[in-house]
């Protein structure tokens, strides 16, 4: 299964798996701990970059962003990686 259609699949839907051909889908409590991780993560490089940036110049918003972007990367890549697939009925 590709990055995107994994990163786009949640405990309530069902994707038909290329390999063999079952509907899969992920558990909820890893995908919903996975989710919940975004913000924390994004969060705390948001964080972080402000705590290092002086708040006078461009910098102060560009960096803040950055931050939320990379940690949301990130995220999506522990998401991708590490919340196993599961086979419904």
């Amino acid at each position: 299964m590709d990055f995107w259609t994994k990163v786009a699949l949640g405990p309530a839907r069902k994707k038909q798996c290329r390999s063999c051909g079952r509907l899969v889908s992920v558990p909820w409590l890893q995908s919903s701990l996975h989710l919940l991780a975004t913000g924390f993560i994004a969060l705390a490089i948001c964080l972080v970059a402000i705590a290092v940036v002086d708040s006078s110049g461009w910098l102060s918003l560009a960096l803040p962003l950055g931050g939320l972007v990379g940690g949301i990367a990130i995220e999506l890549w522990l998401y991708y990686r590490f919340v196993p697939l599961v086979a419904r009925v």
